[in-house]
Formats: C-alpha cells, structure tokens, sequence
C-alpha cells in the first residue's frame, strides 16, 4: 500500500476493535467519573482563558452528571443511589434500607424491589 506515507508495514497483531466488547455498567459508569473529572479540569482551563463561557461549562458538566444519574437508578421504578440517603430512607430500619440497593442484572441496575427472579 503506498499512499501519501509511503508504504505502511502490516501490523504483526490485529489491532483490537472494542466494537462488539460487552462492557459491563460498572466499566461505563468508571468512564463517566473519568469523563466528568476530565471535562472539569479542560473546562477549568478554557473559562480561564476566555475561550468558554461559564455557564457553557457548568451546563456541559451537568449533562454528564445527568447521564451517570440515569445509569444509577432502577429501570423499571426509577429509585436512585441518592434515594438511599433520603431522609424517610434513613428514618426507617436497616432491612428498609437494605430493599432499594440497587444491583446489576442484565446490563441495567435494578433494585431489590423490582429484581426479576
């Protein structure tokens, strides 16, 4: 192959694709923690410099946190990992508590309450 390079060697391993990788919801919620703090830092530093408004910033980063929320509550009634920590939650007994952690099933969080057996 000779292109504007010249000719390029053949690579001795396939590169990997991640295309059809089953990535779990905890690999996409360590993404977003990893994008959210990324975008605070480059945003940080733009706002600075002038080259991005604040509120462009804060509404950018809100999103994200927007999506991560939505990964961390059940699929079929809503609860969230912040609805442990309401405060009816934390009035009631531990066992109630325990009822709205959520778990992974089937690449969604689902809580106690709603989980498929």
């Amino acid at each position: 192959m000779s292109d504007l390079f010249g000719t390029l060697p053949t690579p001795a391993k396939p590169v990997p694709t991640y295309a059809d990788r089953p990535f779990t919801l905890s690999d996409k919620i360590t993404c977003l923690d990893r994008e959210i703090g990324k975008r605070i830092g480059v945003y940080r530093g733009l706002v600075t410099a002038g080259k991005m408004r604040r509120e462009k910033a804060d509404e950018e980063i809100a999103l994200m946190v927007a999506i991560k929320r939505d990964y961390l509550q059940c699929v079929f009634c809503g609860l969230s990992a912040a609805d442990w920590h309401a405060p009816e939650m934390v009035a009631g007994n531990l066992r109630a508590r325990m009822a709205v952690r959520l778990t992974e099933h089937r690449g969604l969080y689902v809580c106690q309450k709603c989980k498929p057996e």
